[in-house]
């Protein structure tokens, strides 16, 4: 996020503003200081105990909302004079299970030193899980000071990504991604930006998922890469598939949405079209190992439209048997497909998800597709909580294994477009 900055220790790594104090202490704490200093935040790794079950790193379904609020309720244990305000919650739309509550404690020693009213101190907390490890985290301040600072604490919270087990006594995993990547890409086009990072022509890909792969399946990384540069589409000039019956063909198709950078590579006359926000659309088929192009169309005597107007068939009925899940949060109402599927983010091309989300949303609302598996919309009528939402939008993408796109898309009876935060604040507030 243009701003902040990438602060990383042996444990885990976070996104903060660039003004913000940073000091990693011996112990392994983490702690930061807004400019003034008036809050202070404080970010540990605690190790599971030695009788935990292993567990592979990954993403919140790893780890139960129960182990989250246990791990959380041992950190406010050390706080025992912190009064709590709200029960344990969990955080929805972070990368790890998250869960976090806060509470005030009265700071009475000013008091007596210099007679003046007692000042109420704000804390925060939050434990973030992911394997048998938790980052906790404690934040406090002054209570202006902590809610005016309150959206940075949340977008810091949810740009945490704890470090996977380390892989002992050999190359450097990334750089074995590297390796095998350059069988399916020019070598040229691919390098290692950091331990989890890949620059694939000029596009930052994550690869936590394919590291997930290699810790429950080590001898399968060279098929896991690649079936991950598939997904991606980027391949070899030639690569082709034979062109099958388009009565067959015309059941499974469907549209796909890529990074217009990435889709410029893709080889051949295929049959593309431009959308918003840098991104274009594309048409493939289950079991085809190459996009459908513009021979093909030759050969089955079909235009684009009619691609089109099929792929979206398909995949409605694919969305049919599918549920959103969301509601209200405070001052936003959000809602998301519930399950991670691959065409989630193409399902923004349906008018029935508008249909249906107006329902909960009202008729203008955002839609976000930081990811190929993700929509997200949401309505807010708070400009804060906007700014808010929009830079945890960022850190998802800044995040995911296959990005998208990092902005807002605002959804209105004419249609959707892209929005910039300005014209996204004042359609908030109407």
């Amino acid at each position: 996020m243009q701003g902040w900055k990438t602060i990383t220790t042996e444990s885990f790594s976070i996104l903060a503003p660039e003004n913000w104090l940073a000091d990693t202490r011996t112990d392994g704490e983490l702690v930061l200081h807004d400019p003034s200093s008036s809050i202070s935040m404080v970010l540990k790794l605690r190790e599971a105990p030695a009788d935990a079950p292993a567990r592979i790193a990954g993403f919140s379904d790893d780890v139960t909302p129960e182990e989250a609020r246990t791990a959380l309720r041992g950190l406010v244990k050390q706080f025992p004079e912190v009064r709590l305000s709200q029960p344990v919650k969990q955080v929805p739309g972070t990368s790890h299970m998250t869960c976090t509550t806060e509470g005030v404690i009265s700071s009475g020693g000013l008091r007596k030193l210099l007679r003046r009213p007692q000042r109420l101190v704000d804390y925060r907390f939050w434990a973030i899980l992911s394997q048998c490890r938790a980052v906790l985290v404690s934040c406090h301040g002054g209570i202006e000071e902590m809610q005016f600072f309150r959206a940075v604490q949340d977008a810091i919270v949810a740009s945490l990504r704890i470090a996977t087990a380390a892989i002992g006594g050999q190359r450097p995993f990334i750089q074995m991604v590297v390796d095998l990547a350059r069988e399916h890409l020019p070598p040229e086009q691919i390098s290692a930006l950091d331990a989890d990072t890949l620059n694939v022509g000029g596009v930052k890909i994550k690869v936590v998922s394919l590291r997930e792969d290699y810790l429950k399946r080590p001898d399968k990384l060279a098929e896991s890469v690649k079936d991950f540069f598939e997904k991606l589409l980027v391949r070899h000039p030639g690569d082709t598939s034979p062109a099958a019956d388009w009565d067959e063909i015309s059941l499974r198709v469907l549209p796909v949405l890529l990074p217009t950078t990435l889709a410029e590579r893709l080889e051949g006359d295929v049959v593309k079209e431009e959308w918003l926000s840098g991104l274009t659309i594309f048409y493939e088929a289950p079991g085809r190992t190459a996009p459908i192009t513009h021979t093909d169309l030759g050969l089955w005597e079909i235009d684009q439209q009619a691609l089109h107007q099929h792929a979206l068939e398909n995949l409605l009925r694919a969305t049919r048997n599918m549920s959103m899940t969301g509601g209200k949060y405070g001052q936003y109402t959000m809602f998301n497909f519930s399950g991670a599927d691959a065409n989630n983010a193409a399902r923004v091309l349906l008018p029935i998800v508008y249909k249906n989300l107006r329902q909960h949303l009202g008729t203008t609302f955002f839609i976000a597709i930081p990811d190929r598996a993700s929509l997200t919309a949401f309505s807010t009528k708070d400009a804060a909580t906007l700014n808010w939402l929009r830079r945890q939008v960022e850190v998802k993408f800044s995040q995911a294994t296959h990005p998208l796109s990092d902005k807002l898309f605002l959804a209105t009876p004419d249609g959707i477009a892209e929005v910039e935060i300005e014209t996204a604040a004042q359609a908030a507030g109407e």
